[in-house]
């Protein structure tokens, strides 16, 4: 993080602090629970639940009302949108300008369309693989959400990870795998925080889950050497612990990376 270190604000060091993530090896290691997939508007499927991007002009606002007031909103793009904002504040009138253009994030249910999030349009014709609405091209994207950690917010790590040079993924595993590990002595695991495909995604997050696996086992290992003071035998491994690590990022372990933790079972297994 040396070379980006000006680009860290005391503002968001702050909040690092708050979230007790001290070090770049906290920072990368605090993964999203899902993956967002985000599609152009035009590619809008009436049975699916997927989220859209939206580009266009604000025309109109009407204020609702109710036991739980919320605003609809009109807009003027390559397609006509009439979409529901239902959660609003004191600030956001302020922030909405009949006139003005916007991005949004919509999803549909029961035919009506509901606003996620929304920022005014800024022009970019540089293509970005990172997302930043507002000024996202019409494309498919692939955005990690983190739950709020301390002070901070998905918004916040959203901005970290944009910042961290490339190098800060990688893991240097060199001495602490035994050799002839079917593991790798580097993982790079910035595809789980910047996913160029679904399947790169979960190739890192394989990667992640067996070496994870790997370090609980030795561990429990360990233990029972110094408890037993004997050599420590495993005969299954700590399923309650894969479950709830899976449970966290919302994705089931696969055949495959069951069969590599069953194998790295093995490797440790006097």
């Amino acid at each position: 993080m040396d070379g980006k270190k000006n680009l860290i604000t005391p503002s968001l060091k702050k909040k690092l602090n708050t979230a007790n993530l001290i070090n770049l090896y906290d920072i990368i290691t605090y993964l999203p629970f899902r993956l967002q997939k985000i599609e152009p508007f035009s590619n809008f499927n009436t049975n699916s639940e997927t989220t859209y991007l939206y580009t266009g002009k604000l025309t109109n606002i009407s204020h609702r009302k109710s036991s739980r007031p919320f605003l609809v909103l009109d807009f003027t793009g390559s397609t006509n949108l009439t979409a529901y904002l239902f959660s609003i504040a004191k600030f956001t009138m302020a922030t909405l300008k009949v006139g003005q253009e916007y991005q949004l994030l919509v999803t549909q249910k029961d035919n009506l369309w509901s606003i996620k999030r929304y920022s005014p349009y800024v022009e970019n014709k540089i293509k970005h693989d990172s997302f930043t609405l507002g000024k996202a091209q019409q494309s498919d994207y692939l955005v990690p959400v983190y739950k709020k950690i301390g002070e901070m917010k998905h918004a916040d790590f959203n901005k970290l990870h944009k910042i961290l040079p490339e190098n800060s993924y990688n893991l240097n595993l060199e001495g602490i795998l035994p050799k002839n590990s079917i593991l790798p002595t580097t993982i790079n695991i910035k595809s789980i925080h910047k996913p160029s495909s679904l399947k790169d995604f979960n190739n890192g997050l394989s990667q992640w889950i067996s070496l994870k696996a790997f370090l609980k086992i030795c561990t429990i290992s360990y233990k029972e050497y110094i408890n037993n003071n004997k050599q420590a035998k495993i005969s299954k491994f700590d399923r309650e612990y894969l479950n709830n690590l899976t449970k966290t990022l919302n994705y089931k372990l696969s055949t495959t990376q069951i069969s590599t933790i069953k194998d790295l079972v093995g490797e440790i297994t006097y």
